[in-house]
């Protein structure tokens, strides 16, 4: 009788960082907030976690309907240099930007912003380095895909 009381309790505490949920949250992101535009959010999110996954959290962000609603999506997690690549190789092959930081860039370099406004939005506490490739899907609401190829970090923003 505990265990029936206290697993949902666990599910729901950890609901951000487990890894076992990730599958469901999706599904729930791309067919229950999007419906029929939900082919554009799925080919964004990995459809599966990589074997090698650490540190993960996936966070859902509602908005309340207006003008300028957008519910948005944050997933984040460490993986190995063949998953590393693998993205890379499937984001690489969508309409959008590949950027790469410029430490040595002028002061208002449009590439660098996009980076730094991501990892703002996304919460990241790293360091912007040279070795980060942002995949860049610009429009009315932003949205991208940043790998690091030195941490491991892959970041998705929707």
């Amino acid at each position: 009788a505990l265990c029936l009381f206290y697993a949902p309790l666990l599910m729901i505490s950890g609901f951000t960082r487990n890894q076992l949920l990730y599958p469901v949250k999706r599904a729930v992101y791309i067919h229950g907030v999007y419906g029929d535009n939900g082919a554009y959010y799925a080919q964004l999110l990995p459809e599966t976690l990589p074997e090698a996954c650490s540190d993960y959290s996936f966070r859902t962000q509602g908005s309340f309907p207006a003008q300028d609603y957008h519910p948005s999506s944050f997933l984040t997690f460490y993986t190995d240099t063949a998953a590393l690549e693998a993205y890379a190789r499937f984001y690489a092959q969508l309409d959008c930007q590949r950027l790469v930081y410029n430490p040595e860039a002028e002061d208002g370099d449009q590439d660098n912003h996009h980076m730094e406004w991501f990892c703002g939005q996304m919460k990241l506490d790293q360091t912007l380095t040279e070795h980060m490739v942002l995949y860049w899907f610009d429009g009315r609401y932003p949205k991208g895909i940043l790998l690091d190829e030195e941490t491991g970090l892959v970041a998705v923003l929707t």
